[in-house]
């Protein structure tokens, strides 16, 4: 088995994130995220890159793994008062966009993965107190199918992590204290 060498020894990482948050009406409020990312390794020896086993090449050209370079979030959120005082009821909903990543290290071609998007949904009863929530929620609900996480032990076998699939549940909350 060949005993894999790294040694990233200088990166420049940049970027930028911008967050937004907006009430148009009382009732709604729309957020957005989005970030763009560029890491690039300055130095990085590794047997990676060689055509040789055993011998380190220049993979300065490599991509940072679990790095994408767009994320996106966006979503909303409608909450109705409910008649007589009896608490309010949210209605929410969230995107989520990744751009292509390598999910593994070092990135090794097979670890890539494409760009996708998850949808996830909320609705929240929350008591006249505010004190007590129960949440429905669901996550991914295009059950859209995406690796997590790839290993490959030098060859020999090579490990795929699916990422969580559609999912659905109840959430209950007490604050206590003020």
């Amino acid at each position: 088995m060949e005993a894999i060498w790294l040694n990233a020894g200088a990166a420049t990482v940049q970027g930028v994130e911008v967050q937004l948050l907006a009430a148009p009406v009382d009732p709604l409020t729309l957020r957005m995220n989005i970030g763009y990312l560029h890491p690039i390794y300055n130095k990085y020896q590794s047997t990676v890159c060689s055509n040789v086993t055993g011998v380190t090449a220049d993979c300065s050209g490599l991509p940072f793994p679990f790095a994408p370079k767009v994320t996106l979030s966006t979503g909303a959120d409608y909450t109705v008062s409910l008649p007589n005082g009896l608490g309010s009821v949210t209605v929410g909903g969230d995107v989520n966009y990744k751009s292509e990543v390598f999910v593994s290290d070092p990135p090794f071609p097979s670890s890539r993965q494409g760009g996708y998007a998850l949808f996830s949904a909320t609705l929240t009863y929350k008591d006249p107190s505010q004190k007590y929530s129960v949440d429905l929620y669901g996550t991914n609900l295009g059950n859209k199918q995406y690796t997590s996480e790839f290993t490959n032990s030098g060859g020999l076998e090579t490990s795929v992590l699916d990422g969580r699939p559609r999912e659905f549940g109840v959430r209950v909350q007490a604050k206590f204290g003020e």
